[in-house]
């Protein structure tokens, strides 16, 4: 899971799999650009 924040500060929160992690070549602190396609993003309240 990677956590994130966007250009307003809001948290967004992805779901990678390690090989795509190692692809990447993420780890703490990098920089990243989040693409996101509306047909897959589930939005939820807290509880």
């Amino acid at each position: 899971m990677a956590d994130m924040a966007s250009a307003a500060r809001s948290p967004l929160v992805s779901m990678l799999t390690n090989d795509s992690v190692a692809e990447l070549g993420l780890h703490e602190g990098v920089r990243a650009c989040a693409l996101i396609k509306a047909s897959h993003i589930i939005l939820a309240v807290p509880a």
